[in-house]
């Protein structure tokens, strides 16, 4: 795996998304590029390009769940006490952070800095999980 790299670009695909990068709803395109296919559903992990990580559909497909409550002030507070990289989120909440975008969303949403939220509780036809191995 590379070492850790800065977040320069928007996507791991450089400033913009197109649907042949990712799935989501190409009706909604990002940065003035013309739109793209809507797929209406999943495809099947590889169907694009892994990141630099290998890892793939990190942009659009399903969101995936995220350990953290959500807060729409958690990251003002964040920056004003100086932390801005991986904070946990509040200790507490009714939401759970969603990331990465689905096959529902714009482009824009499946930027892995935009968090969405959901209840943990639901089912929605758009979020998933990724399941990691640790040796």
């Amino acid at each position: 795996m590379p070492a850790k790299q800065e977040h320069q670009h928007l996507f791991n695909t450089g400033e913009n998304l197109t649907t042949d990068h990712a799935n989501y709803d190409g009706n909604y395109p990002h940065n003035n590029n013309p739109k793209g296919i809507y797929r209406e559903n999943t495809v099947a992990v590889g169907s694009f390009a892994p990141n630099a990580w290998g890892l793939y559909n990190m942009h659009g497909n399903a969101h995936e769940w995220c350990s953290d409550w959500y807060s729409d002030k958690y990251y003002d507070e964040c920056k004003s006490n100086g932390v801005v990289e991986n904070p946990a989120g509040p200790i507490t909440g009714w939401l759970r952070v969603l990331r990465g975008g689905s096959w529902l969303n714009t482009a824009r949403r499946c930027r892995s800095a935009f968090r969405g939220h959901g209840t943990p509780d639901r089912r929605y036809c758009d979020v998933g999980f990724r399941l990691v191995f640790v040796p």
